[in-house]
């Protein structure tokens, strides 16, 4: 897993970041081919739970500029992926990406009051029942027709 920025060589594109982050061991790259074909149907994107930002890298690369993602986590993105959102800025603002410092719960209130809607989720968070359970309820009601929960 890339935890240090000397590990991760400047890219200039999302899709450099992916092709990388593909291929290097972590909890999701095994499913980091399936998550970006799943962005690249999207036009709107949720992401509960960024942890290291490899999920984040994935989605964003697949999302077509122009679409919408939003990043949820208690924390903000961590080195590498903060340093690959700031090389790749044009990108993510073409994706309109917005991240929100918050528990889960309290961002989907959040963007229900916004009239947010997605057609892919990423939930990822704390992976405990009741919380899963609790944001699944949250999420429906912000789902378009059709919409996809990974």
């Amino acid at each position: 897993m890339l935890t240090d920025i000397e590990e991760m060589p400047q890219v200039n594109t999302l899709g450099e970041a992916f092709k990388i982050l593909k291929d290097t061991p972590s909890s999701m790259h095994e499913h980091m081919e399936y998550i970006h074909s799943c962005a690249a149907q999207a036009s709107s994107v949720l992401e509960i739970g960024l942890n290291q930002g490899t999920s984040c890298v994935a989605l964003l690369a697949g999302l077509k500029p122009g679409g919408q993602m939003v990043s949820v986590d208690l924390q903000g993105p961590l080195t590498p992926i903060r340093f690959i959102l700031e090389w790749c800025a044009g990108e993510v603002r073409e994706r309109k990406w917005m991240f929100l410092e918050a528990d889960s719960l309290e961002a989907l209130w959040r963007l229900r009051g916004m009239a947010f809607q997605f057609d892919l989720v990423f939930l990822d968070s704390s992976h405990q029942y009741e919380a899963t359970k609790s944001e699944l309820i949250q999420i429906a009601g912000m789902m378009m027709p059709g919409g996809k929960i990974l």
